[in-house]
């Protein structure tokens, strides 16, 4: 009797958390991680980025605060978008950033990205792009970025 009660608080307990899931839609929270390269005036470069996932219609990739590049996209889709930085439309990019040795944070100032996948699974594309960090102008070529959420 003992042994029954236990198994069905267990197989009860099991269907309980197997329903309780995320509502902030695929990729959950932020957890996954990615990738971030480019060519930054002809130079490779390359990050690993954490703090992954798209969150109620935006792609994250990477905190400049603690990673070396940063990508935030709002309203992404599959498609091809002009940066269209602070501008409040449809694939407005918040953030592509990066960090440079010697140079320090670099912002783009124009491009556009192409997203060439995006699941619940995970997201897909390219970039190019113009940035500054006030001083110079760089150019970015060649960009990707890979992410698992």
């Amino acid at each position: 009797m003992i042994r029954t009660a236990l198994l069905a608080t267990i197989v009860a307990f099991g269907i309980a958390l197997s329903a309780c899931g995320s509502d902030s839609g695929p990729g959950g929270g932020f957890g996954g991680t990615g990738e971030i390269r480019a060519d930054i005036d002809g130079v490779p470069f390359s990050a690993t980025v954490g703090m992954v996932a798209l969150l109620d219609g935006t792609l994250n990739l990477g905190n400049i605060g603690q990673d070396d590049a940063q990508l935030q996209f709002n309203s992404a889709d599959v498609g091809t978008y002009d940066l269209n930085l602070g501008a409040g439309a449809m694939g407005e990019i918040d953030q592509l950033s990066f960090r440079l040795d010697g140079v320090g944070i670099i912002g783009t100032v124009q491009g556009s990205i192409t997203v060439e996948m995006l699941s619940g699974s995970g997201s897909e594309g390219t970039f190019s792009a113009v940035a500054g960090d006030g001083a110079n102008t760089y150019q970015i070529t060649n960009g990707v970025f890979i992410a698992d959420f």
